[in-house]
């Protein structure tokens, strides 16, 4: 039965006449009155932001889980409190106090969605692709954070 005969029959199968079992579709197509790219007035807006390790990571052309991200990751979160008040409310200006231009710079290009990422598919995560002017090579030393 499809949602629309669902909703006629209001919820019972025309069978049996028990309950039906609602699912996606019907809460689809109960919301299918409202207009393409209906957004309520309260509604907070959507943002996608990539996680900072994996900017940090990108940046340095390193493995999420190293120490080199692990120690820069640190140092952003005790100047700044927690990971989302960095993606999402820290000045460029202040970044580039704690944080070398370009990790500044990759932070701010993620709030603005500007970070493409190359879509996953079958259980592979996607990749972000970063301007190649943001990379650098990796540190042996931690002494430019």
């Amino acid at each position: 039965m499809n949602p629309k005969q669902a909703i006629i029959n209001h919820n019972l199968c025309p069978v049996c006449h028990k309950p039906l079992t609602l699912g996606v579709l019907h809460r689809v197509e109960q919301l299918a009155d409202r207009p393409p790219g209906f957004v309520p007035e309260d509604a907070i807006p959507f943002k996608k932001l990539l996680p900072l390790q994996e900017i940090i990571a990108l940046i340095y052309n390193s493995g999420v889980q190293t120490e080199t991200v692990s120690k820069i990751y640190k140092k952003l979160i005790n100047a700044f409190g927690d990971e989302m008040n960095i993606l999402l409310n820290v000045p460029e200006s202040m970044l580039k106090e704690v944080v070398n231009e370009r990790l500044a710079k990759a932070i701010i290009l993620n709030r603005d969605n500007r970070i493409e990422v190359e879509p996953g598919y079958d259980g592979v995560y996607g990749k972000p692709k970063i301007e190649e002017e943001m990379k650098i090579k990796k540190q042996k030393t931690l002494g430019e954070f």
